[in-house]
């Protein structure tokens, strides 16, 4: 503001080679740094004044996970591979189940089988935020029929049948 007259002029050096004449710009800064921005004012009148303040630009942090798919029984450990050039982190998950956690790699049992999103918050100690999501397949498991209980008299065979899997594992492997 001005005591007498208008301003008629604003101009802003961002200290990174750019500039603007905009009354209040919105500006993207591209590297990390305190950068000292002026804006200069110019009344109608032909009088002038500037201001210097500082802009602090944290580093970003970059979210990132790894996680296996697993069978229905099985529980998912994420690996959290997030990182910061300084500062430290802290970590919010949601699993896409309606469970979250704030664990750096928590681990996450599914109720049900099926396709769902993981998605990782990564917040830096000034605030900044990084996310990203990631699909996790949680593999049904297989319907197994043995056929039916059988007794048979020492020394005959009983004829044993399965159906429903790909492969099979019969237990106990002696006496069979």
């Amino acid at each position: 503001s001005v005591s007498s007259g208008e301003i008629a002029e604003y101009k802003w050096d961002f200290d990174d080679q750019t500039n603007s004449i905009v009354k209040n710009p919105t500006k993207e800064f591209l590297k990390e740094g305190t950068y000292q921005v002026k804006l200069i004012s110019l009344t109608d009148r032909g009088c002038q004044t500037y201001v210097v303040k500082p802009v602090t630009v944290n580093p970003p942090p970059i979210a990132n996970f790894s996680v296996k798919d697993v069978c229905a029984t099985e529980t998912i450990q994420v690996t959290n591979t997030s990182i910061i050039a300084s500062g430290s982190l802290t970590y919010s998950w949601n699993f896409g189940d309606s469970n979250i956690s704030f664990a750096t790699s928590p681990s996450h049992a599914y109720a049900d089988y099926g396709v769902y999103t993981i998605r990782l918050t990564a917040t830096s100690d000034s605030n900044c935020k990084d996310s990203i999501a990631r699909a996790v397949v949680i593999f049904g498991l297989p319907e197994i029929k043995a056929g039916e209980g059988q007794i048979v008299s020492k020394g005959h065979a009983a004829q044993l049948t399965a159906q429903g899997a790909e492969e099979y594992n019969w237990q106990p492997i002696d006496g069979l």
